[in-house]
């Protein structure tokens, strides 16, 4: 299963004006059908259809269950007629025939393409017709898990041994047909152009991202942060613990992953499955290169902001579902998560600590408001111009001792362990 592909030939070819295939929802398509080749009939018809569809499948590799498993909902059907009538090309002529159209590309999803045979298991959303006619016409987008799988995948139930090529794309493309009758017979040829769908965002750039301050408590134990212990040898019991209680560093930074999920049809119930792409995202400061961040650990040094000190861009990845906004529609689904790690080094120890957090990738802002747009997309408070002031200042992060009395922290050595100045008794040997 693959998109549709442009096809084009001296019987029967579609050229849009100015070589223009990218639309808004609401745009208007001028182009014409044409046609080079010779030809004599008496009656000949041509038809223009606009297409759109969602599909999705999925290959199980099981010797039981074994088999392809597709999923289709139609977006919109758009017909015309461009021509009916005789048609006289001859032979060796130096000008192609031509028959222009023009066609509107509607806002929302067709809700009449939704009658009541379709099964809303088989869907992420609702499909009853009134909740599909509000729906906006999704953007164009194709995903395909590009590691296949055999076997003892994790990206499924344990239901299947093994999936081989898994892919979802949203789709729109015109096509033209020519019916001529030559000989007592019909004969038929097509043609194909695929059509791509932008997503608008009438909203303002997000200046303002509401963060959010999530603690994480990670600690080390060495005796090099005992005063006057900086360069003492370790006892053979604590180096032992040591080796045998060192952490391992697996990896740093921060990675954007995508997640694509898919719904197909079955024989007796609808089958679920995803995939993930993921992007260890640079900063751009440093060119790519893994840069340390020193803080200062002093009651009077000032909090260090890391992002802005690397400077990290997600920059553009175009091909792939980590470019593209987050979007749920019947049996196509895409989201994405930061998966972070960060790794510190204090007094020659590491201590590493990660997470997951979910974000929404948001379309691009849309420059212009697509024509034939009869319902605004946001409010229009939304457009004034108070967007463009800059958000409040951050608060700076507490310092270790606000943070360690608000999580309650103790120190981990005990009274009787302490001198009287209240550092650590040195070993008596």
């Amino acid at each position: 299963m693959a998109p549709t592909l442009s096809k084009s030939q001296p019987a029967l070819g579609i050229e849009l004006e100015g070589q223009r295939t990218a639309f808004y929802p609401g745009d208007i398509i001028v182009g014409k059908v044409h046609r080079r080749a010779p030809i004599v009939c008496t009656e000949a018809r041509i038809n223009l259809a606009f297409h759109g569809r969602t599909k999705s499948r999925m290959e199980v590799k099981n010797s039981n269950h074994g088999g392809i498993y597709r999923g289709r909902f139609t977006l919109l059907h758009q017909a015309q007629s461009v021509f009916a009538g005789p048609m006289h090309i001859p032979e060796g002529s130096p000008k192609q025939k031509e028959w222009p159209f023009a066609l509107q590309i509607p806002q929302n999803i067709d809700s009449r393409l939704f009658p009541q045979q379709y099964d809303a298991k088989k869907s992420f959303t609702r499909i009853d017709p009134a909740y599909v006619g509000n729906q906006p016409l999704p953007a164009s987008f194709y995903g395909k898990d590009r590691q296949t799988r055999h076997l003892n995948t994790m990206n499924v139930a344990s239901y299947y041994d093994g999936l081989g090529s898994k892919e979802g794309f949203i789709e729109y493309y015109i096509e033209a047909t020519l019916r001529f009758q030559r000989k007592g017979s019909w004969h038929e040829v097509t043609a194909t152009m695929p059509i791509q769908i932008l997503a608008f965002n009438l909203n303002p750039p997000v200046v303002d991202f509401h963060l959010q301050r999530t603690p994480r408590w990670g600690s080390v134990y060495t005796q090099r942060l005992v005063p006057r212990m900086e360069n003492a040898e370790l006892s053979t019991n604590e180096k032992m613990k040591k080796l045998f209680g060192a952490n391992i560093l697996l990896q740093a930074g921060l990675r954007l992953e995508s997640w694509c999920d898919i719904r197909c049809d079955g024989y007796v119930r609808a089958h679920d499955t995803n995939w993930k792409e993921k992007l260890y995202l640079q900063s751009e400061a440093y060119g790519g290169r893994r840069v340390a961040v020193e803080i200062p650990c002093s009651d009077e040094a000032m909090p260090v902001d890391v992002g802005k000190a690397l400077n990290i861009r997600i920059g553009g990845h175009a091909g792939t579902s980590l470019a593209f906004h987050d979007f749920t529609t019947f049996n196509v689904s895409l989201s994405h998560q930061l998966s972070w790690t960060a790794r510190f080094e204090i007094a020659g120890e590491e201590c590493t600590l990660h997470g997951v957090q979910p974000v929404k990738v948001l379309p691009q802002t849309s420059d212009r408001r697509p024509a034939g747009l009869t319902q605004p997309q946001s409010a229009p408070t939304q457009r004034a111009e108070s967007w463009m002031a800059p958000p409040a200042e951050i608060e700076p992060p507490p310092t270790f001792a606000e943070y360690a009395k608000e999580l309650g922290l103790q120190p981990r050595v005990g009274k009787k362990n302490l001198d009287n100045y209240g550092y650590p008794k040195e070993k008596q040997y």
